[in-house]
């Protein structure tokens, strides 16, 4: 009886499990978190909401995970608006950051052990529309 519980077990995945710290660096709420194994086509349901600049610890099984994140709509202009996603890869060997930030701001945190940056990406502007980041390039002046 013992072999068999132990064999039931080991055959659905009782591995490792380790905490996972989720922080939102962004000055917008994350609406949707998304933790499931690489390879897998279905995220499952979200594992969190976070708030502007909050955090949250969630038990995640070890191994190689996909982290998808959907930022909340964000209003562009009077005629558009963008929902931001990030996603990134992570190979969970023992307890984890995971830091959602600007791709404009890196947080000094990347560079701790078993910490991961997930980047949320500017959208580009629409053609025709120069980018509000970049500086317009300088006119020549009049003689």
């Amino acid at each position: 009886m013992l072999r068999l519980l132990l064999v039931l077990l080991v055959g659905c995945g009782g591995g490792a499990t380790y905490q996972v710290k989720l922080v939102n660096r962004t000055d917008h709420a994350l609406e949707a978190v998304y933790i499931y194994p690489t390879g897998t086509t279905a995220r499952g349901t979200s594992r969190a909401k976070l708030a502007p600049n909050a955090e949250t610890v969630l038990a995640i099984a070890a191994g190689h995970l996909d982290v998808f994140a959907v930022m909340e709509k964000i209003k562009v202009d009077q005629f558009r608006s963008d929902t931001r996603t990030a996603s990134g890869t992570i190979e969970l060997r023992g307890p984890a950051v995971v830091i959602f930030h600007e791709d404009t701001a890196r947080p000094a945190e990347l560079s701790q052990p078993g910490t991961f940056g997930v980047p949320f990406r500017k959208a580009p502007p629409p053609p025709g529309q120069p980018d509000a980041a970049q500086p317009e390039a300088p006119q020549p002046e009049a003689p």
